[in-house]
């Protein structure tokens, strides 16, 4: 992904969690901001992986991965300027391929 999608950590990060809308599914918790501070008119993710997800790094990073590599192939069809944080929960860490995009697709769909 490139680094004009990326959102760093910062004020950035705070508002988005702070003042976003959120949205919820069996495997995500998903905050946007609409109103993002960067001027480039282009969405910026980040894509959050807790420890209690799972202790090893090897599985959160698969996870990671796995998200990003979803919203890279699909970036034009997604929404454009905003801000949004992907939370992976515990339950994303068993499913397979499939049913992990399936659900994130359904997901992004709402926004």
């Amino acid at each position: 992904m490139k680094r004009t999608h990326r959102l760093g950590r910062g004020k950035d990060l705070n508002l988005l969690f702070t003042r976003g809308l959120r949205f919820h599914s069996p495997l995500f918790h998903v905050s946007v901001r609409a109103e993002p501070r960067s001027d480039s008119g282009t969405s910026r993710f980040v894509f959050v992986v807790p420890r209690s997800v799972d202790k090893r790094a090897v599985v959160r990073n698969r996870l990671r991965r796995r998200a990003r590599e979803y919203i890279r192939r699909r970036m034009a069809v997604l929404p454009g300027a905003s801000d949004i944080a992907i939370t992976i929960k515990k339950e994303a860490a068993v499913v397979n391929r499939r049913d992990f995009y399936v659900e994130l697709q359904n997901l992004l769909a709402r926004l």
